[in-house]
């Protein structure tokens, strides 16, 4: 193996690393905290609009888990493509 290569894996292992541990705080987060976005962006609307709208449903477990997904394909992207 060429210095080179061995540079090569160390930084692809590196990066793997990264996004295995940013995953791992993905899943870490509880449900609460998706049920209390959507009052942030009930308030963000409010504060854009003038009126507040109060929030009638939150994300069930099963939209979570899709938002978890796609939080984790976010920072894939990003950790990929920068």
């Amino acid at each position: 193996m060429s210095p080179d290569d061995l540079v090569k894996v160390v930084d692809e292992k590196e990066r793997l690393k990264k996004i295995a541990k940013a995953t791992s705080e993905i899943d870490d987060l509880p449900d609460e905290v998706f049920k209390m976005a959507r009052d942030v962006c009930a308030w963000e609307e409010a504060y854009r609009s003038g009126i507040y709208v109060k929030p009638e449903t939150y994300p069930d477990k099963v939209t979570i888990s899709h938002i978890r997904e796609m939080l984790k394909r976010v920072e894939h992207f990003f950790e990929e493509y920068g």
